[in-house]
């Protein structure tokens, strides 16, 4: 797990190269590939380049919802993602709407107590706790 060792350039290059791989022998709609593709945008959020990792965010939403469904888990957990990059981005106007969309859908689908619910709470609070002219 080079990534979660915070070697996150090595980690991409090992990414890309299974993403390559799994693309050619399972398929782009395969669960694996997009698992991995996830973890790339994850390794280029962790290396701040948020603009790059909003566009794969963007990618595995919509191969999520063609495979999974809106309301799969990991379609909501995306959905996440892809407003927290908008937000280190500092467009949270943006990603306000974005996050009480998600929150709503994970409490109904997943429990108000359910670790992914309570992460989105508090990263919409962080977003909403600014004040309004840093929004």
């Amino acid at each position: 797990m080079t990534a979660l060792q915070g070697h996150y350039a090595t980690a991409e290059q090992q990414f890309r190269e299974i993403l390559s791989d799994q693309r050619r022998i399972l398929g782009d709609d395969h669960p694996n590939t997009i698992d991995t593709h996830y973890r790339l945008a994850r390794a280029i959020t962790d290396q701040g380049r948020y603009r790059e990792a909003q566009e794969m965010y963007r990618q595995v939403l919509a191969d999520l919802r063609r495979v999974l469904g809106d309301e799969h888990p990991a379609t909501l957990a995306a959905r996440d993602n892809l407003a927290r990059v908008t937000g280190l981005q500092g467009r949270h106007r943006e990603a306000e709407p974005m996050f009480r969309e998600v929150l709503v859908e994970q409490g109904k689908l997943l429990g108000g107590q359910h670790p992914d619910t309570v992460r989105t709470r508090a990263r919409l609070e962080r977003i909403t706790a600014r004040p309004k002219a840093a929004r």
